[in-house]
């Protein structure tokens, strides 16, 4: 056709049914980003140990309280919508109690400084038995993504004598744009 438009995907703006030739891709639901906590940062002293090497886990030793870790959530796209975040791995208790919090936070870039604000979280996944984890928490609303902004997920977890942790990775749910 004389008027029809052809995009390097070979998508063209002849096809009724094809709303990615606006949109410059197709979207997706329910997507699943896997990352790996090996990228996150330990804060001084905290006592998490970030994996290197072949496996990449992200450890806690026995008796460490409040300890904290942070990973930033990569690879979103401008529009993205994310409305999940799980972390996964496991807890080797010991008849002892452990616990893990997981925070999704917000980074907004504003004049004079950035903010940081809570998405959503897991409040005291508390274990006293070995446990696979794979708890997540589901956004109250979808956290679109805009320019200027990142997602990142602040962990905080204690651990008793004899026990520990040992995560993988965080997995997220998005929509694509």
């Amino acid at each position: 056709m004389a008027n029809e438009t052809y995009f390097p995907n070979g998508i063209s703006t002849d096809n009724p049914g094809d709303s990615s030739a606006a949109t410059g891709g197709f979207v997706r639901t329910g997507v699943q980003k896997i990352i790996n906590l090996s990228v996150g940062k330990a804060v001084a002293s905290s006592g998490w140990i970030l994996g290197g090497g072949a496996t990449d886990v992200v450890t806690l030793a026995a008796s460490k309280s409040a300890k904290t870790l942070t990973c930033p959530i990569n690879g979103l796209n401008v529009g993205d919508k994310v409305t999940a975040v799980a972390v996964c791995g496991q807890i080797e208790s010991a008849g002892g109690t452990v616990t893990i919090d997981m925070t999704v936070r917000k980074m907004t870039t504003v004049a004079g400084d950035n903010t940081d604000a809570s998405l959503g979280g897991i409040t005291q996944v508390s274990k006293t038995a070995d446990y696979k984890v794979e708890d997540s928490v589901t956004l109250g609303t979808a956290e679109t993504i805009a320019l200027g902004e990142s997602l990142y997920v602040l962990i905080t977890a204690t651990t008793a004598g004899s026990t520990d942790i040992s995560l993988t990775n965080i997995a997220v749910t998005y929509t694509s744009a």
